[in-house]
């Protein structure tokens, strides 16, 4: 991930899973910004190996089942 880098999820279907996890760091935090999501706003990632884990729920949108390092806001 390089400095700033901004990614988007979009909204899913019911039941869909998503695993995000940082391989690379390029010094800096990457963002992730899911278009309906139940937890907050976004979710970022500072360091390799910071993953969660989302399932997609009808009407609440993306809601994290796993957290591992990433900073939910």
């Amino acid at each position: 991930a390089g400095s700033g880098l901004a990614m988007t999820l979009a909204d899913g279907v019911v039941g869909q899973i998503k695993i995000v996890t940082m391989v690379a760091d390029g010094g800096g935090t990457a963002t992730l910004t899911p278009n309906t999501f139940a937890n907050g706003t976004s979710i970022a990632f500072a360091d390799v190996n910071d993953t969660v884990m989302l399932v997609y729920a009808n009407t609440i949108g993306w809601v994290v089942v796993s957290n591992n390092g990433g900073a939910i806001s």
